[in-house]
């Protein structure tokens, strides 16, 4: 039986304005300029530069307070300083090798030049874990093959133990073991320590397949004391090398680009903005030029009638898009300033203490 049936729904859909901007805020500064060319390669009404005609607009005065002539938008404070050449140096991520990091502390040593030539070739056998996987014996013969330098076993072992005494700790162990051994022995001597040189020196194949039973029994120690033994075992690192380029050839200066800056001018904040955040973007003269031609000629042909469609469609793009790129730069600003606010005490003394406890609805 068929029927009929009147009803009211109230549905909310996403205008295209509104699924762009959501996009845009999603992406970073860098992936934001690659953005904005592509969107530049694809309209033509769209070029980089700024429009001063739009500068009456409501939401151009909005971001008014933020505009710098500098290449940032800017919070200017009561009490702001004026910016310094200082202000504008982009802090450089500098690499140094594992290698250079340990022919440096070699280089301040005291120790005569057979020594130093001994642990020069212990450092450059190394592998990239930062481990000795050479037995000494065939260090010797490295160095008469490749530097005719005679020397011994006994010898490369204090080299090998000066290295070991370098910096990280841990360095030039043979095997795992001794790698955590090394940066036990260099701790604070505690219960806790004592005990956990033990474990790795009598009952390292029992502690690293977990059978604690085994160790709880041998030492005399319960399941809390055990706990702690673990925990200084764990805070310790496997590979000494990490954190460091293995090679030149690897190391990268990664320019590090803020989105936001924060300044402390005598007890006021200011919010700063990156204009990697705020491309300056504007309508194609040419195209307001072609659209106002084409009115002016009154064309009556489909062709003319379709071109006059396609400019249109493309400024209109244009407009939505440089608008969602404003939108974006009003929502971030207006969320930092609401975490700079519930975190004040923290942005204006720098203490980790300070610093609240924070959740998403906290600053919606």
């Amino acid at each position: 039986m068929i029927r009929q049936q009147l009803s009211q729904k109230l549905l909310q859909r996403l205008s295209p304005q509104q699924i762009q901007l959501m996009k845009l805020l999603q992406i970073p500064a860098g992936s934001l300029e690659e953005r904005v060319r592509d969107e530049i390669e694809a309209n033509p009404a769209l070029e980089e530069g700024k429009d001063e005609q739009e500068s009456s607009e409501a939401i151009d005065q909005e971001l008014a307070d933020y505009i710098d002539e500098d290449s940032y938008l800017q919070r200017k404070p009561s009490k702001a300083k004026q910016r310094t050449e200082e202000d504008k140096t982009i802090p450089v991520a500098a690499s140094t090798t594992f290698s250079e990091h340990l022919n440096a502390q070699l280089g301040v040593r005291d120790v005569d030049d057979h020594l130093q030539m001994l642990a020069f070739q212990v450092i450059g056998s190394l592998d990239s874990d930062g481990y000795l996987r050479r037995d000494n014996l065939s260090i010797v013969n490295d160095l008469a093959f490749s530097q005719n330098l005679t020397t011994t076993e006994d010898e490369i072992e204090k080299a090998v133990e000066l290295v070991q005494s370098f910096d990280p700790v841990g360095v030039a162990a043979r095997d795992l073991r001794e790698c955590l051994l090394l940066q036990l022995r260099r701790k604070e001597s505690t219960q806790s320590i004592e005990e956990a040189i033990e474990i790795l020196e009598e009952y390292f194949d029992a502690f690293s397949k977990k059978h604690y039973d085994k160790l709880i029994n041998a030492l005399g120690i319960d399941d809390e004391e055990l706990k702690l033994i673990q925990a200084e075992i764990l805070k310790l690192n496997p590979r000494p090398s990490s954190g460091f380029a293995q090679h030149v050839g690897l190391m990268t200066h990664q320019v590090i680009t803020p989105d936001f800056k924060i300044t402390n001018n005598e007890g006021v904040l200011g919010l700063t903005l990156h204009a990697r955040n705020a491309p300056a973007l504007r309508l194609s003269q040419s195209f307001k030029e072609m659209i106002e031609a084409e009115k002016r000629a009154k064309p009556e042909s489909k062709s003319a009638q379709d071109a006059l469609v396609f400019v249109k469609r493309k400024i209109d793009s244009a407009k939505w898009f440089i608008d969602a790129i404003r939108q974006r730069q009003i929502t971030l600003i207006t969320t930092m300033e609401a975490i700079m606010s519930y975190q004040e005490d923290f942005f204006l003394t720098g203490d980790e203490a300070k610093l609240k406890p924070m959740i998403l609805k906290d600053i919606a």
